[in-house]
C-alpha cells in the first residue's frame, strides 16, 4: 500500500511536470515568466532548458531528500503548486484567446 508521503511526492512530481508544460505553452503564445531568477536563467540558457531543468532538479532533490521532508511540508508545497498550476491553466486559456484574436 502507498503511504501518504509517497502519494504527496508523486503528486508534487506531476505538478512540477504540469507547471513546466503549461509555462512553456504560455510563453510560446507570447506570455511571460514572472519568476525573476528563471527570467535571468532563460536569458542565458533558453526557455525549455531552464524550465525543464529546474523542474528536474527539484524532482531529483525531492527524491534524494524524501525521507527528510515531512508529510506536512509536502502537503503545503503540493497545495501551493495546485494553486500555481490552476493559475497557469487560467493564464494559458487567456493567452490562447489573445493569440487567436491577434491572428
Amino acid at each position: 500500500m502507498m503511504t501518504l508521503h509517497t502519494a504527496l511526492l508523486i503528486s508534487l512530481i506531476a505538478l512540477q511536470i504540469a507547471d513546466a508544460a503549461l509555462t512553456i505553452n504560455i510563453m510560446r503564445l507570447g506570455g511571460r515568466e514572472t519568476n525573476k531568477l528563471l527570467i535571468l536563467l532563460i536569458g542565458k540558457f533558453g526557455r525549455d532548458a531552464v524550465l525543464v531543468g529546474s523542474k528536474l532538479a527539484l524532482i531529483a532533490a525531492l527524491i534524494y531528500w524524501r525521507d527528510q521532508v515531512s508529510v506536512q511540508a509536502l502537503a503545503l508545497v503540493v497545495a501551493g503548486y495546485v494553486g500555481i498550476v490552476a493559475w497557469n491553466v487560467r493564464v494559458l486559456v487567456r493567452q490562447r484567446e489573445i493569440h487567436r484574436a491577434a491572428q
